[in-house]
Protein backbone atom coordinates (compact mmCIF):
# COMPACT_ATOMS: atom_id res chain seq x y z
CA UNK A 1 0.00 0.00 0.00
CA UNK A 2 1.32 3.48 -1.14
CA UNK A 3 1.36 6.33 1.13
CA UNK A 4 -1.61 8.42 -0.94
CA UNK A 5 -3.94 4.96 -0.25
CA UNK A 6 -2.86 5.12 3.36
CA UNK A 7 -3.52 8.94 3.37
CA UNK A 8 -7.29 8.47 1.63
CA UNK A 9 -7.63 5.78 4.59
CA UNK A 10 -6.53 8.78 7.43
CA UNK A 11 -9.30 10.87 5.69
CA UNK A 12 -11.89 8.04 5.29
CA UNK A 13 -11.53 7.62 9.01
CA UNK A 14 -11.67 11.27 9.79
CA UNK A 15 -14.42 11.72 8.30
CA UNK A 16 -16.38 8.78 9.57
CA UNK A 17 -18.22 7.82 12.97
CA UNK A 18 -15.35 4.86 13.67
CA UNK A 19 -12.94 5.36 16.15
CA UNK A 20 -10.65 2.41 14.74
CA UNK A 21 -9.72 0.53 11.50
CA UNK A 22 -7.19 -2.64 10.73
CA UNK A 23 -6.13 -3.66 7.48
CA UNK A 24 -3.91 -6.70 7.05
CA UNK A 25 -2.42 -8.67 4.21
CA UNK A 26 -0.01 -11.05 4.02
CA UNK A 27 2.96 -8.08 3.95
CA UNK A 28 1.56 -5.36 5.82
CA UNK A 29 -0.43 -4.37 8.80
CA UNK A 30 -2.00 -0.80 9.19
CA UNK A 31 -3.77 0.05 11.99
CA UNK A 32 -6.09 3.34 12.31
CA UNK A 33 -7.40 4.59 15.61
CA UNK A 34 -8.71 8.19 16.69
CA UNK A 35 -9.73 10.22 19.77
CA UNK A 36 -9.83 13.82 18.41
CA UNK A 37 -7.11 13.37 16.03
CA UNK A 38 -6.05 10.35 14.40
CA UNK A 39 -3.32 8.25 14.99
CA UNK A 40 -1.90 6.04 12.35
CA UNK A 41 1.41 2.95 12.35
CA UNK A 42 2.58 1.17 9.47
CA UNK A 43 4.21 -1.85 9.70
CA UNK A 44 5.49 -4.67 7.21
CA UNK A 45 6.82 -7.92 9.23
CA UNK A 46 10.78 -7.89 9.97
CA UNK A 47 11.56 -4.56 8.40
CA UNK A 48 12.22 -2.50 12.02
CA UNK A 49 12.49 0.99 9.79
CA UNK A 50 9.01 0.55 7.57
CA UNK A 51 6.90 2.10 10.70
CA UNK A 52 5.58 5.58 10.05
CA UNK A 53 2.69 7.38 12.22
CA UNK A 54 1.27 11.31 11.37
CA UNK A 55 2.84 13.81 13.71
CA UNK A 56 1.37 14.48 17.06
CA UNK A 57 2.85 17.86 17.14
CA UNK A 58 0.95 20.34 19.40
CA UNK A 59 -1.18 17.49 21.37
CA UNK A 60 0.04 17.43 25.05
CA UNK A 61 0.67 13.69 25.55
CA UNK A 62 0.80 12.26 22.31
CA UNK A 63 4.38 11.14 23.02
CA UNK A 64 4.68 7.39 23.47
CA UNK A 65 7.87 7.79 25.29
CA UNK A 66 8.64 8.03 28.95
CA UNK A 67 8.40 10.84 30.94
CA UNK A 68 11.36 12.48 32.27
CA UNK A 69 10.07 13.05 35.26
CA UNK A 70 10.15 10.95 38.00
CA UNK A 71 7.83 11.82 40.22
CA UNK A 72 4.95 11.19 37.19
CA UNK A 73 4.07 8.08 36.33
CA UNK A 74 1.97 6.82 33.62
CA UNK A 75 -0.82 4.41 33.77
CA UNK A 76 -1.17 1.92 30.93
CA UNK A 77 -3.35 -0.22 29.65
CA UNK A 78 -2.13 -4.22 30.28
CA UNK A 79 -4.82 -5.43 27.82
CA UNK A 80 -7.39 -4.46 24.94
CA UNK A 81 -10.73 -3.60 25.92
CA UNK A 82 -13.25 -0.35 26.10
CA UNK A 83 -12.57 2.15 29.00
CA UNK A 84 -14.92 2.48 31.69
CA UNK A 85 -14.01 6.42 33.52
CA UNK A 86 -17.23 6.54 35.08
CA UNK A 87 -18.30 4.25 38.76
CA UNK A 88 -20.87 1.82 37.52
CA UNK A 89 -23.00 2.48 40.72
CA UNK A 90 -22.77 6.20 40.57
CA UNK A 91 -22.04 7.05 37.22
CA UNK A 92 -19.46 10.06 38.57
CA UNK A 93 -16.32 9.87 37.08
CA UNK A 94 -13.74 7.40 39.16
CA UNK A 95 -10.54 10.41 38.33
CA UNK A 96 -10.32 13.46 36.62
CA UNK A 97 -7.29 16.33 36.25
CA UNK A 98 -6.40 16.88 39.66
CA UNK A 99 -7.74 14.16 41.45
CA UNK A 100 -6.21 13.00 44.56
CA UNK A 101 -5.67 9.46 44.42
CA UNK A 102 -4.43 6.04 47.02
CA UNK A 103 -2.19 3.34 45.83
CA UNK A 104 -4.48 0.75 44.44
CA UNK A 105 -7.34 2.77 44.21
CA UNK A 106 -9.44 1.87 40.96
CA UNK A 107 -8.61 4.56 38.64
CA UNK A 108 -11.49 3.18 35.54
CA UNK A 109 -12.17 -0.57 34.42
CA UNK A 110 -11.11 -2.00 30.89
CA UNK A 111 -14.51 -4.28 29.45
CA UNK A 112 -13.03 -7.18 27.70
CA UNK A 113 -15.74 -9.84 26.53
CA UNK A 114 -18.29 -8.41 29.32
CA UNK A 115 -15.71 -8.51 31.48
CA UNK A 116 -14.96 -5.31 33.51
CA UNK A 117 -11.22 -5.26 34.85
CA UNK A 118 -10.38 -2.56 37.33
CA UNK A 119 -7.27 -0.71 36.79
CA UNK A 120 -5.53 0.71 39.95
CA UNK A 121 -3.05 3.31 40.67
CA UNK A 122 0.54 2.02 41.05
CA UNK A 123 0.93 5.25 43.64
CA UNK A 124 -0.70 7.47 45.89
CA UNK A 125 -0.89 11.03 44.23
CA UNK A 126 -2.32 13.86 42.04
CA UNK A 127 -3.29 12.80 38.42
CA UNK A 128 -1.89 15.10 35.76
CA UNK A 129 -4.24 13.73 33.09
CA UNK A 130 -6.58 11.44 31.56
CA UNK A 131 -5.42 10.21 28.04
CA UNK A 132 -8.27 8.20 27.28
CA UNK A 133 -12.01 8.83 26.96
CA UNK A 134 -14.55 7.12 28.15
CA UNK A 135 -16.00 4.10 25.72
CA UNK A 136 -12.60 4.61 23.69
CA UNK A 137 -11.18 1.06 22.62
CA UNK A 138 -7.21 0.74 24.10
CA UNK A 139 -4.41 -1.24 23.37
CA UNK A 140 -1.97 -3.17 25.58
CA UNK A 141 0.51 0.09 26.65
CA UNK A 142 -1.87 2.85 26.08
CA UNK A 143 -1.23 5.13 28.17
CA UNK A 144 -4.51 6.15 30.77
CA UNK A 145 -3.33 8.36 32.96
CA UNK A 146 -0.16 10.21 34.64
CA UNK A 147 0.08 10.46 38.72
CA UNK A 148 2.11 12.75 39.74
CA UNK A 149 3.55 10.52 42.69
CA UNK A 150 3.36 12.79 46.23
CA UNK A 151 5.86 12.55 49.19
CA UNK A 152 4.62 9.72 51.22
CA UNK A 153 4.55 7.31 48.29
CA UNK A 154 8.22 8.23 47.43
CA UNK A 155 10.25 5.25 45.95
Amino acid sequence: MNIQDIEKLVKLLDQSSLTHFVYQSENETIKLSKETTVVASYSVPNVSAAAAAPSAAGKEGASDTQTADPSVVEVTASYVGTISLKDEKTGKPLIKVGSKVKKGQAICQIEAMKIYNDVTSPVSGEVLSVDVSNGQVVEFGTVIARIRRTEDDAV
